[in-house]
């Protein structure tokens, strides 16, 4: 079905696979289309729980392919606006997909790699990964990836890692908060089914809620919209078939029944 990705679903857990290995990865117009098909697909699947986003091969992504981009070269400024329209509605997917993703990247996470990485809820890594927003490095800006490289590591540090271009560490990457877990090369796959494994126990509803909450609650700018939405949610909660099974089971010393 798909060229440049496959999509692999098991037990309420779907695997997203960047499959261009041959060029570490690097997205091209096609992948960008396809990611964006697929995780709207995906969204659709009633009993999935939990998406991984991982790169077969070597790196996670490299960025942008050097074919793809010399044809963005002969491109003029409507055709470019266009095809970056096309890789912002794929960010925005990602980001806003309604339940958790989570991602596995190995080797080189450069550029828009590292967008589509920042897109995700939760990011794992090994100490060796190379990480880079080398746009600057040759004459172009991280425009399209900015707003999520902004939400993970704050105006502060976006600033110098745009600005300055340079390549950094996944320990590194870790303090600046654009990963959330680092561990060796050979404890990835342990680190990524204990992240899985977590979230698998928790309650579907709430899961699903909480992502709604987190997509929504930056959109209210007023204090009193706030306090009314969040009481509302807690609320809704509460009186769910999963919050009574929860609060029950808490109470009773017992693990919770999901249905």
């Amino acid at each position: 079905m798909y060229k440049t990705i496959e999509v692999e679903y098991s037990q309420q857990v779907a695997t997203v696979w960047l499959n261009r290995p041959e060029v570490r990865n690097a997205f091209n117009d096609l992948m960008v289309h396809e990611l964006h098909q697929a995780f709207d697909e995906l969204a659709n699947i009633e009993q999935l729980r939990v998406v991984v986003l991982r790169g077969r091969g070597n790196s996670f992504c490299s960025g942008a392919d050097l074919n793809w981009m010399r044809e963005v070269v002969e491109y003029d400024y409507e055709r470019n606006v266009e095809e970056s329209l096309m890789l912002a509605k794929c960010l925005s997917a990602i980001y806003y997909f309604p339940r958790p993703v989570i991602a596995l990247a190995q080797g080189a996470v450069i550029g828009g790699g590292l967008g589509i990485l920042s897109a995700t809820d939760i990011s794992i890594t090994s100490h060796k990964t190379l990480f880079s927003l080398s746009e600057v490095t040759i004459g172009l800006v991280p425009a399209v990836i900015s707003p999520y490289i902004i939400r993970r590591v704050g105006s502060a540090k976006a600033r110098e890692l745009m600005l300055l271009g340079e390549k950094f560490s996944g320990d590194e990457a870790v303090t600046y908060g654009l990963i959330n877990i680092v561990t060796d090369d050979h404890d990835l796959e342990t680190r990524l089914g204990s992240v899985v494994s977590r979230i698998l126990q928790n309650s579907p509803l709430s899961l699903l809620k909480t992502k709604e909450l987190l997509n929504h609650i930056g959109s209210i700018s007023d204090e009193e919209s706030v306090m009314r939405y969040t009481a509302k949610v807690i609320a809704h909660a509460r009186v769910s078939e999963d919050g009574q099974e929860g609060m029950t089971a808490f109470l009773e010393k017992r693990n919770p029944v999901w249905k």
